[in-house]
């Protein structure tokens, strides 16, 4: 699996129809950053969270009722904040974007377009192969 980034933004299946609302890339920096349509495409610095913070996370992964032991799990999960301070822009250009259809499991592919700093538009949406 790895790393990638998401760029949400909807688009039809050429196959069959169906909507797909976001899609993968290996392109860009692979940070796990979602980047929406319109909207500026920054990666956000990461700061190490405070015992409350991670107190609050041990909480909510408590409610969700997740069968995982809290101790090796929350230091991955619970720790880490994204903040306001940009470390970076996905420079201005074309990305390769990816993904399965989920109603008829074909491999889409097409272009995620960034103009002045923004995730402007997807293009050239196209069926590549049955993913099985």
């Amino acid at each position: 699996m790895g790393m990638f980034d998401t760029f949400i933004a909807k688009a039809k299946c050429p196959k069959c129809g169906a909507e797909i609302s976001d899609f993968q890339s290996k392109d860009t920096k692979c940070l796990l950053e979602n980047f929406e349509l319109g909207k500026r495409t920054a990666y956000y610095a990461l700061k190490l969270g405070t015992k409350e913070e991670e107190k609050e996370d041990k909480e909510k992964w408590k409610k969700m009722k997740l069968k995982l032991s809290w101790k090796p799990w929350g230091k991955i999960f619970g720790c880490f904040r994204k903040t306001r301070k940009i470390i970076n822009y996905i420079p201005d250009g074309e990305y390769e974007i990816h993904n399965i259809c989920p109603n008829c499991k074909a491999w889409i592919t097409g272009i995620a377009v960034i103009k002045n700093r923004k995730f402007k538009k997807i293009k050239n949406i196209k069926y590549e192969k049955d993913f099985k």
